[in-house]
């Protein structure tokens, strides 16, 4: 598009679009097959921060040292898959996407009101389906070393190539069965439950006494109840019964690292 005569070209505050980078990652581990997915997810996310019309493709898989860009950086943790995954974004990257979010360039020194933005942008596109819990900026803590790497690669018209950094831990190998005891004993199994308020007032309050009974009047499908082994949480269920015998239905299962040995 030419300008006109005797004006100044247009710059149009779009994402240009741009090929994928392609990648192997048939010989990495899974903690690194999980951080693919998860990064390769994310340029279906780009619209709920409001880059739609991003170009985007992420890096390969690769062995890192964390290094900090700079007194700027920041960093959010999060789980995926069972695994911790953190995201990192230099001053740069911080200041070219909220150039696109707030249609206009942030303060020299990002303010805080600029800083509580882009937080909650990030955590916006982090937060998928298959995240557990609620993406965290880390303030001083940061990744530490021996981590696969797999970086976000977003680029503007007229700017460099801005990228969102993306770690995990690399796994080790475990040793083989015939080098590890298994004790398979009984596993205490202990259920928390929670029960919806109810109303009730002062005049039975008083009356109460041993034996007597309070009605909570609410259906078993409502009970959220946790399901904990060694004090380690496994999962959630609701409460019902098979055959009249009481049974929890899970909804929920997690796989929290939980000794072998059945200690606590």
């Amino acid at each position: 598009m030419k300008a006109a005569s005797g004006s100044q070209p247009v710059v149009r505050n779009s994402w240009r679009p741009r090929a994928r980078v392609q990648h192997c990652a048939s010989a990495f581990d899974e903690a690194s097959q999980a951080l693919l997915r998860f990064v390769a997810g994310l340029p279906g996310r780009l619209a709920t921060i409001g880059l739609q019309n991003s170009s985007v493709s992420h890096t390969e898989l690769k062995r890192e040292q964390y290094t900090a860009q700079g007194q700027a950086d920041r960093a959010w943790l999060l789980c995926f898959e069972g695994y911790e995954l953190w995201c990192v974004a230099d001053d740069a990257t911080q200041r070219a996407i909220l150039t696109h979010i707030l249609g206009s360039a942030p303060s020299r020194n990002l303010t805080a009101m600029e800083r509580s933005i882009f937080d909650e942008s990030i955590c916006r596109l982090l937060q998928c389906v298959s995240v557990a819990g609620a993406p965290k900026e880390e303030v001083r803590a940061r990744p530490a070393s021996d981590l696969w790497n797999c970086d976000l690669e977003l680029s503007a018209c007229g700017l460099a190539v801005q990228r969102l950094r993306f770690y995990t831990q690399i796994v080790k190998p475990r040793a083989g069965l015939s080098a590890v005891k298994v004790k398979l004993d009984v596993v205490p199994l202990s259920l928390r439950a929670c029960l919806p308020g109810i109303s009730i007032s002062l005049a039975e309050i008083l009356m109460l006494a041993p034996g007597r009974r309070v009605l909570v009047e609410c259906k078993t499908s409502e009970l959220q109840i946790g399901l904990f082994v060694n004090g380690h949480r496994l999962g959630s269920g609701t409460l019902g019964s098979v055959l009249g015998v009481r049974a929890l239905k899970l909804s929920a299962v997690l796989m929290p690292a939980i000794p072998l040995d059945g200690g606590a």
